[in-house]
C-alpha cells in the first residue's frame, strides 16, 4: 500500500507547489500592475492618441484557444471572454451573487422550467445594432446543438 500514499504526497506536494507558485506569480503581477500604474507618462500619449480618446490596455498571458464562448474550455479563452461579452445575468463584483447584465430583469415559471428574460433598454452590440432576443435565441441553440460538440 505505500503506492497511493506515495501518490498522495506527491499529489499533495504537487497542489501545494501549485499554490505557493501561484501566490508568487500573482505577486509578482500585483507588482508590475502597480509599477505601471504609477509610471509617469500616460498610455494615451505612449500610443499618439488624442485627449478625447479612451486606451484600453489588457494584459493577459498565453494566447486563448478560442474566443467562441460555446467552445471554450480553458482559464485564459474564459477570462477574456469574459471581459469582451456579457450575458443575460452576470455575476457581482464579489462573484456570489448574479444581477442584470443584458438583461433588466427575468422572471421564472412556476413549474421552474420557463426562464423569461426582459432586455435592458438601449442594449447594443459594439457596431451599434441593437441587441434583440433572437440574439440570444439563436446563441443558445448552437451552444445545445450536438454537432457543435459544445463541451
Amino acid at each position: 500500500m505505500g503506492g497511493p500514499s506515495r501518490y498522495r504526497t506527491f499529489a499533495s506536494f504537487s497542489l501545494y507547489h501549485s499554490i505557493v507558485m501561484f501566490d508568487r506569480r500573482l505577486l509578482l503581477y500585483t507588482y508590475c500592475l502597480f509599477a505601471v500604474a504609477c509610471s509617469g507618462d500616460s498610455p494615451a500619449e505612449k500610443v499618439g492618441a488624442s485627449a478625447g480618446d479612451s486606451v484600453f490596455t489588457f494584459s493577459q498571458g498565453p494566447e486563448p484557444r478560442t474566443l467562441d464562448p460555446a467552445a471554450i474550455t480553458d482559464t485564459h479563452s474564459a477570462f477574456i471572454a469574459g471581459s469582451l461579452f456579457e450575458g443575460l445575468l452576470v455575476w457581482n463584483a464579489s462573484g456570489d451573487t448574479l444581477q442584470s447584465g443584458a438583461a433588466s430583469g427575468y422572471e421564472v415559471s412556476a413549474d421552474g422550467r420557463q426562464y423569461t428574460f426582459t432586455l435592458r433598454e438601449g442594449a447594443i452590440w459594439s457596431n451599434g445594432d441593437p441587441v434583440a432576443a433572437a440574439d440570444f435565441v439563436v446563441a443558445w441553440r448552437r451552444l445545445l446543438n450536438p454537432d457543435l460538440g459544445s463541451p
